[in-house]
């Protein structure tokens, strides 16, 4: 991040909120989606426990997302995504090619499918590997 204020995050498949509440404070607002009811409320906890008022989550599945996904939301400067193992739905990416963002950071713990949805939007993005 910039560090300034200005730049929209977007943390797909965010789970309780880490990533995207660890970099809310330099950013101008977080949005974070995940499919876990449970997750999410927690994530809104967790905003409201560390004082965290730039930050939506909203629960929904990335594996479903049509051509409405994305209107509630500012266009994002930087995108997080940490998916499960089987890695994004083709929806997604094409929706990721689609509203070209600057940055992605793909989040990954398994090198077969992020080498794979890596293969589909470096075509088009610059993107940042993270292995764990």
């Amino acid at each position: 991040l910039k560090g300034d204020g200005s730049e929209i995050v977007l943390d797909l498949f965010c789970g309780t909120g880490t990533i995207g509440l660890t970099l809310a404070r330099s950013a101008k607002h977080v949005y974070g989606y995940e499919v876990v009811p449970e997750a999410i409320a927690d994530a809104q906890k967790n905003a409201q426990l560390n004082g965290i008022s730039n930050a939506t989550f909203v629960q929904g599945d990335l594996n479903k997302i049509n051509e409405t996904f994305g209107k509630e939301f500012p266009k994002p400067d930087i995108i997080i995504s940490d998916p499960n193992r089987p890695g994004m739905h083709m929806k997604l990416i094409k929706w990721l090619l689609e509203v070209k963002a600057p940055r992605i950071v793909y989040v990954s713990c398994n090198p077969a499918t992020c080498a794979r949805d890596l293969d589909y939007l470096c075509h088009g993005v610059v993107c940042l590997l993270l292995l764990l």
